[in-house]
């Protein structure tokens, strides 16, 4: 049987790696290539279908001939009544 010699030294190699590049950051410039998905787009599309309903209800909230507020209801019946 032949001998096989044995090292015992332990043999550390240190390799130079290159630097990850550092990208830097300028205030005021974006590098984002999307923006966030929020939902706020389809929240105001939602929001502006109902402009044109509000428009049909503003002609509810004018005052017609002959209607009065609660209020003057009120003091009508109670000066009619003479209390």
């Amino acid at each position: 049987m032949r001998e096989v010699p044995v090292n015992t030294e332990t043999t550390r190699v240190v390799t130079a790696q290159a630097a990850a590049p550092v990208q830097t950051q300028v205030a005021g410039v974006s590098t984002t290539k999307e923006l966030p998905k929020t939902g706020l787009p389809a929240l105001a599309w939602a929001a502006a279908a109902f402009v044109p309903a509000g428009f049909r209800l503003k002609r509810f909230g004018k005052s017609q001939q002959g209607f009065e507020s609660a209020s003057y209801l009120w003091e009508e019946r109670q000066f009619k009544s003479g209390a």
